[in-house]
């Protein structure tokens, strides 16, 4: 059993339904890297909106096309939801939906894997996201086992965040429009592909919230952004280094 700290959420896996034959991986981005293909997530919260950050990367030696399908299994909640890939957030429908676009994955590419989530009534739910392929077979999946109790209890307002150029050439800018006590404790950390951290920096010695990188001795790839704050993943974004 896994015991995985993301936001004010409990995650406790264990092994479930089907494994993608080796072509995927499905990974939490505050754990990049780590496997929760063929695994249940259970997400407690006591608010009404959540978003669950995660990846699919294509570790097999060829270009895969996939889909994304999302099952409501069962629910006790009244909630709406919205599924993010690489192109959109889409408004989901139903209780068994796809995306209507497919993505192709090379070998060793990502694509963002992010349900969002706004509840109205508690309650349980528990949800698979599958990656399908062409054909609508599936390849890979993972369920959230979601318990969400309304209570009066709030997280701390997200930082606001923006990233620009991206892809970037020689040099990437993130913005941060926070409050001082808001930065304390905070960090930004750059991933590659593989999860292995590249940089990383204190967001309290960051002048005027701009921070300024240059990239250009950054091998040319896909990386993923994450913004912290006590341990915490309060933001994380793809950013496409091209040279």
């Amino acid at each position: 059993m896994k015991l995985v700290a993301y936001s004010s959420l409990l995650f406790m896996s264990v092994f479930h339904h089907t494994h993608g034959q080796n072509q995927t991986l499905i990974s939490l981005d505050s754990e990049p890297g780590i496997s929760y293909s063929g695994q249940t997530i259970n997400v407690n919260f006591d608010y009404t909106n959540q978003n669950v950050f995660m990846h699919c990367y294509n570790i097999s030696n060829a270009s895969i096309e996939i889909k994304f399908r999302r099952v409501i299994i069962s629910s006790t909640a009244s909630f709406s939801d919205q599924f993010c890939d690489n192109w959109l957030c889409y408004s989901t429908s139903g209780t068994d939906w796809i995306t209507p676009a497919s993505t192709t994955l090379q070998p060793g590419d990502s694509s963002i894997m992010k349900p969002q989530l706004e509840f109205t009534i508690a309650g349980t739910a528990l949800i698979r996201y599958y990656i399908i392929d062409e054909n609508d077979n599936p390849i890979d999946s993972v369920d959230l086992d979601i318990n969400c109790t309304l209570s009066d209890n709030r997280i701390e307002n997200s930082l606001k965040y923006q990233m620009f150029p991206n892809p970037a050439n020689e040099i990437v800018n993130i913005q941060m429009d926070a409050t001082s006590s808001q930065l304390d404790n905070t960090a930004i950390t750059i991933y590659n592909v593989i999860g292995k951290e590249v940089f990383s920096i204190n967001t309290n010695t960051i002048k005027s919230g701009l921070l300024s990188l240059e990239t250009s001795e950054f091998k040319q790839g896909i990386y993923i952004v994450a913004l912290a704050k006590g341990g915490t993943t309060i933001f994380t974004q793809r950013l496409i280094i091209s040279h």
